[in-house]
């Protein structure tokens, strides 16, 4: 479990994962991992009190401005 505004690393070994945002409805990001790679993915709030979306962010994402204030506005990476 993480606390809102939050974020965190977590190594795996190559393989097929998948992540999930347990709420109403859940949400999952599965997705096949390669080594050698860094994957990233939100947890968006939704309309409601208990509803969130877990998405990956997209390569073409990464270096723009809105994931450098992501990153930058939820302070140092920690393990789960």
């Amino acid at each position: 479990m993480v606390t809102p505004a939050s974020k965190f690393s977590y190594s795996l070994k190559p393989g097929l994962y998948t992540f999930m945002v347990v709420a109403r409805p859940p949400s999952s990001c599965r997705r096949p991992w390669s080594a050698g790679k860094t994957y990233y993915a939100l947890v968006i709030p939704k309309s409601g009190a208990k509803r969130f979306s877990i998405e990956p962010v997209r390569q073409h994402e990464i270096g723009g401005k809105d994931f450098a204030s992501w990153t930058a506005a939820r302070g140092p990476w920690t393990a789960p």
